[in-house]
């Protein structure tokens, strides 16, 4: 199953618009940093979602939600984030921030410590663990 796919079968799923290329460029040349091809995807067809208690990153006009803001924050929060992490979610709970490398990995950032913790291959996998 494809990210974009698990994401379709998501009960009160709330999306913000797909964004083209030059706008997901943009966003990498700022950040300095490849997304990975299934944030690409997701940022493609959705923009930024939620449903369930997630709130995801994307590219929206809301400094909370938007990954370049959130990323930027966080990097000048916490000197373990490496360059090529960007935020694509912010747990809201004990500083906790959900982050994804350019090779797809997903990470758990927990401020309280400054430390990064591999929890899941892809963001499909971190999703479906709940």
């Amino acid at each position: 199953m494809k990210f974009c796919d698990f994401l379709e079968k998501q009960d009160g799923l709330v999306m913000s618009g797909g964004k083209d290329e030059d706008s997901i460029s943009e966003a990498e040349n700022i950040l300095r940093a490849p997304f990975a091809d299934e944030y690409k995807s997701y940022l493609r067809k959705y923009g930024a979602v939620s449903y369930d208690g997630h709130e995801l990153t994307g590219l929206i006009r809301s400094k909370r939600l938007n990954v370049v803001d959130c990323t930027i924050k966080q990097r000048e929060e916490n000197d373990c984030i490496l360059p090529d992490m960007y935020v694509v979610e912010n747990l809201g709970i004990d500083g906790i921030v959900v982050l994804q490398a350019s090779n797809g990995k997903v990470y758990m950032l927990y401020s309280y410590d400054n430390e990064i913790r591999e929890v899941a291959n892809s963001l499909l996998e971190y999703l479906q663990k709940g």
